[in-house]
């Protein structure tokens, strides 16, 4: 990193890429403080370089989203995919597995607040995009038939919850 910042600078994409990798480092060693410290330059990076809707920038804060969840902050986890999905609705349009990704976080980030009903509404909205891009036997379409058994099953509707899981199982087992 050193060397990077010193031959190109600090606001260079490759030096950005030092930065995105180190992120990725500290996410999986559970340091998250020092995570969030270098995706957040990241984004200065893309911010100066890229301008502020540049669909990279999604990723960024996807990893941002990823590490406030993993911290327990769920409603800043949802103001960072809801900053990402602004940018893939216009880069991408709606029916973009990408674009399922950032609903599928927001489910997450809603089921882990005990908000079901909203959970649900962005799992089926995963559901719709990643069996029209993806197909209904695709190995992501295990856990979105997984996520959406959990909300049944926390909403007291076990048969649906059944059937989304037998589903999940099928997937899984091809």
């Amino acid at each position: 990193l050193e060397i990077r910042v010193a031959t190109l600078g600090d606001k260079h994409p490759d030096t950005a890429t030092t930065y995105h990798n180190m992120g990725n480092a500290y996410y999986s060693q559970g340091q998250y403080e020092r995570a969030l410290e270098y995706y957040s330059k990241v984004l200065e990076v893309q911010v100066a370089t890229l301008g502020d809707k540049h669909p990279d920038m999604a990723a960024t804060y996807h990893n941002l989203a990823n590490v406030c969840m993993s911290q327990g902050q769920c409603e800043r986890a949802l103001e960072y995919c809801g900053k990402a999905l602004e940018i893939q609705l216009a880069a991408l349009g709606e029916q973009h597995p990408s674009t399922a990704t950032t609903y599928h976080n927001m489910g997450n980030a809603y089921y882990s607040q005990g908000q079901y009903e909203r959970a649900l509404e962005y799992y089926s909205k995963v559901l719709e995009i990643r069996v029209a891009t993806l197909g209904d036997k695709h190995p992501d379409m295990a856990a979105t038939y997984h996520n959406l058994g959990n909300v049944c099953m926390s909403q007291g509707q076990c048969e649906r919850a059944l059937e989304y899981c037998g589903k999940a199982l099928e997937i899984q087992l091809a």
